[in-house]
């Protein structure tokens, strides 16, 4: 059967050296060639992780990666915002595509977002922004359901938007063997932690932190047969998080055999060696949700609403809080065995999705 490819834009925050923006793009890239048959991806950034159905347009300089962005605005069938915190505001400014998006109606209905979130506002005018530009979207799916709220109370059409959680969860169908149970731990209990310090909240930062600190403080104190693997998620060197991750791997190197393990674009060997932790305690919004995908116990630290969205909308009952004798107590009770937190079944959320994904494939002809 003969058929027009359409050319959709893929458009997120990639390139940037991040892992959570990473598997946005392996995910996309599966979606492309199991789904979207009829359709090409294209993405614009550097640094990516190997893809095998997206086209990849390297742009070394803002600018030009800016004039890539616009064309395909204006020349693909869809834009895709395929993941992330994007939709805080509708675009201050011309260099913004979603200022274009929100002044033009031509582009009115070739715009889809998916897996994203909606928000937090700063104040009125973001909100009233983001509403003039999202009621143009062909399709929005939201990652939490706080999202799903606000779009409730912005009265869009309703057939127009829907909950799909977050794209990381399709690595549970990409990499199935990822899933089988972990054999019985021979050797040191793997505690796998993400750190960042990229909020401009410098207070809540440093009472995460310390909160963090104070409880692995605890854990190792009372329990030698511990690893401390430290994951840099984010490896840019001005908002990465190589320099947290050394001072704490500096803090315990010579209580505890510890480790940091460093960013990279090989997603998959990331993804595999979260798998192999015991436990992740994390800061990284993609740490919590990473580790849920792939059934490893975890505390997620909530330095942005995004993070506690997601822990809402999974329904988790075990949160890091400012009792440290509680958290490392939970903590060791998990990787022990001791408690079996009851939270939504990641397939749900996998069947979610990928029945949206398939829906959207037949509805736009992908």
């Amino acid at each position: 059967m003969n058929f027009k490819v359409k050319n959709i834009y893929v458009k997120g925050y990639y390139g940037y050296q991040n892992l959570g923006d990473d598997i946005f793009v392996i995910t996309a890239d599966y979606i492309f060639g199991e789904y979207f048959k009829k359709s090409k991806g294209i993405i614009v950034g550097n640094h990516l992780p190997n893809t095998y159905n997206l086209k990849i347009i390297k742009r070394k300089s803002k600018l030009m990666r800016r004039l890539s962005e616009f064309m395909n605005l204006i020349n693909t069938h869809f834009i895709l915002y395929f993941g992330g915190s994007v939709f805080f505001n509708g675009g201050s400014n011309i260099f913004n595509l979603k200022y274009w998006i929100r002044k033009y109606r031509k582009f009115q209905n070739k715009v889809i977002a998916y897996g994203n979130s909606i928000g937090p506002f700063l104040n009125d005018e973001d909100y009233k922004s983001a509403k003039s530009m999202l009621i143009k979207f062909r399709y929005i799916g939201v990652r939490d359901y706080k999202s799903l709220d606000i779009l409730e109370n912005m009265a869009l059409d309703h057939s127009r938007y829907g909950f799909v959680f977050d794209n990381a969860i399709i690595i549970r169908e990409m990499y199935p063997s990822l899933l089988k149970t972990k054999t019985s731990r021979k050797g040191k209990i793997e505690i796998g932690i993400s750190l960042c310090r990229n909020t401009s909240n410098l207070l809540l930062q440093s009472k995460i932190e310390n909160q963090i600190m104070s409880t692995l403080d605890l854990i190792v104190e009372d329990n030698p047969n511990i690893k401390l693997n430290f994951f840099v998620f984010n490896g840019n060197d001005k908002l990465g998080d190589k320099t947290i991750s050394i001072e704490f791997f500096n803090r315990y190197k010579n209580i505890v055999e510890c480790s940091i393990i460093d960013y990279s674009t090989d997603t998959l060997s990331l993804i595999n060696q979260l798998k192999q932790q015991d436990f992740i305690l994390g800061i990284r919004l993609h740490s919590g949700i990473l580790a849920y995908a792939l059934d490893v116990p975890f505390i997620l630290g909530e330095y942005h609403k995004k993070c506690t969205e997601f822990l809402r909308t999974i329904e988790k009952k075990i949160w890091l809080t400012d009792n440290i004798n509680e958290n490392a107590k939970n903590i060791m009770n998990i990787i022990n065995g001791n408690i079996n937190e009851e939270i939504v079944n990641p397939d749900f959320f996998l069947n979610t999705t990928i029945n949206q994904i398939k829906k959207l494939a037949t509805e736009l002809e992908l």
